[in-house]
């Protein structure tokens, strides 16, 4: 009889409404939602987690973490965040900063030494908290290395040495920046002593009881992690990135959502706290690009600030999104990219709170520089080389005007080129080789007699997505 009577007390507590959350709120709805996508097949499985006051209030899941064993996602199964691993990274870095063993002023490398990137960037200011600000000068890049393949991530100091080119002078702009976070990685494991993956475990997951979140040394330690699925819908083979703090983390969405309510200052029972309130509010203040340390920052969400960071790679789609005055958290991860993943998070938050999604603010047309009588100093043809320390590829651009131009590639076909904008000084646009597997974006500048600028050159992957390096150039006119 005694037994039966906690029975009853606990469904109870199961059940209760928590007097803060909307009447409307409804965990059908909820699933459904998921449901709905794995139905449609946009995804082969999806998991959500929402937390709220340091514990959570619901979490479910729809489909198949992998088809092919036909094994069912849970909120408890891990997931490739991809991006998600910069707030994880960033908490790493800011516990460094309390222990006194990382200045979050100094330049990044006090810790790394000296690393050789092309040209002469400010090494100076290049500080760590720009890095995780993403205003250190670091270029766009994501490069993907799968196990069915030869190539492998290239050393730090080479890959630096190769990409590391500098947009800007350090603290100048905004620019997200994988390859930053990838610093950031190798400086926690030096200031540690330990593999990046082993000082986060030991750092922020343990200590926060995050117990299905971890960073895999191979595809073995995925073995009970949900599949990544290509656009093909394959499965596809295990894939690392030489960005591994930025990309690389697992977790599942109970964990995510735990880690949410840790930054929203709920702390969670039982597990201690690995950072102070202080330094939790520091992260959350937007610096440009409305990017904080480590998260990116809404200040206007229905009135609320929203901190929150999403993720995308081949067979992931993920987002966090946290809400520090209400100290809730919502957590939802995919095993396919493409999920529209932030759009049902504002969903389940409004539900949460009833009131409605705020509209997205409409997209007008884009300002252009274009001034194409100011494009004539720059008439004409420029060729240079593009070297990535793997070999080169010939480059020449016809500049027409000042919306117009044509590029050619190692002596393929001239190819018009697209969004051309030329001024007097400066020359931005993007095209295609004849092989149309490759992409280039320009950015450049006359300097002197020369346009000197960077490249971003994107590669597809078919199924498997893209790689995308960034290289300085250097272009004459013959």
């Amino acid at each position: 009889m005694l037994a039966r009577w906690w029975v009853l007390v606990i469904a109870v507590c199961l059940c209760w409404p928590d007097s803060r959350i909307s009447a409307a709120f409804s965990a059908e709805r909820l699933r459904a939602r998921l449901q709905a996508l794995v139905d449609a097949g946009t995804t082969p499985s999806i998991a959500a987690a929402v937390g709220r006051d340091g514990r959570i209030l619901w979490s479910g899941a729809a489909g198949l973490a992998d088809v092919g064993r036909k094994v069912a996602a849970t909120a408890e199964t891990p997931y490739s965040l991809a991006s998600i691993s910069k707030p994880f990274t960033a908490t790493a870095v800011m516990v460094l900063s309390e222990r006194k063993l990382v200045e979050l002023g100094a330049p990044f490398d006090r810790y790394l030494g000296p690393l050789p990137r092309p040209g002469s960037p400010d090494a100076r200011g290049v500080t760590v908290e720009r890095l995780l600000r993403h205003q250190a000068g670091f270029p766009t890049h994501y490069q993907f290395f799968y196990d069915d393949e030869r190539a492998r991530p290239l050393p730090l100091a080479k890959r630096l040495e190769c990409y590391g080119v500098q947009l800007a002078a350090p603290g100048a702009r905004y620019n997200y920046s994988n390859l930053g976070y990838g610093v950031l990685g190798e400086l926690v494991e030096r200031v540690s002593g330990i593999r990046y993956g082993k000082a986060l475990a030991r750092d922020v997951l343990k200590p926060l009881g995050l117990t299905h979140t971890f960073v895999p040394d191979g595809g073995a330690d995925v073995a009970d992690a949900a599949v990544r699925y290509g656009s093909d819908g394959l499965p596809l083979p295990f894939y690392v990135t030489d960005h591994p703090a930025g990309s690389e983390v697992y977790s599942s969405a109970e964990d995510l959502v735990r880690f949410g309510l840790f930054h929203a200052g709920a702390p969670v029972p039982g597990h201690r706290d690995v950072l102070s309130a202080s330094s939790r509010e520091a992260m959350r203040q937007p610096g440009a690009g409305n990017y904080g340390l480590g998260w990116s920052i809404n200040q206007n969400w229905n009135g609320r600030t929203v901190i929150w960071h999403s993720g995308g790679m081949p067979g992931v789609a993920t987002t966090l999104w946290v809400v520090p005055s209400e100290r809730i958290a919502i957590a939802l991860v995919a095993n396919k990219s493409g999920v529209p993943v932030n759009q049902i998070a504002a969903e389940f938050l409004a539900e949460i709170l009833d009131m409605p999604v705020p509209a997205s603010p409409p997209g007008g047309p884009r300002a252009s520089a274009t001034d194409a009588r100011g494009a004539a100093p720059l008439a004409g043809r420029w060729r240079g080389t593009l070297s990535d320390c793997a070999g080169g590829d010939a480059v020449a651009i016809d500049i027409q005007s000042g919306d117009a131009a044509a590029l050619t590639v190692n002596g393929g076909g001239a190819r018009p080129m697209h969004s051309v904008e030329a001024s007097k000084d400066r020359f931005a646009s993007s095209g295609r080789a004849t092989d149309d597997q490759i992409s280039y974006q320009f950015d450049l500048r006359l300097d002197g007699s020369t346009l000197t600028g960077v490249v971003r050159r994107t590669t597809s992957l078919g199924t498997r997505g893209s790689n995308s390096v960034t290289l300085p150039i250097v272009l004459t006119r013959p």
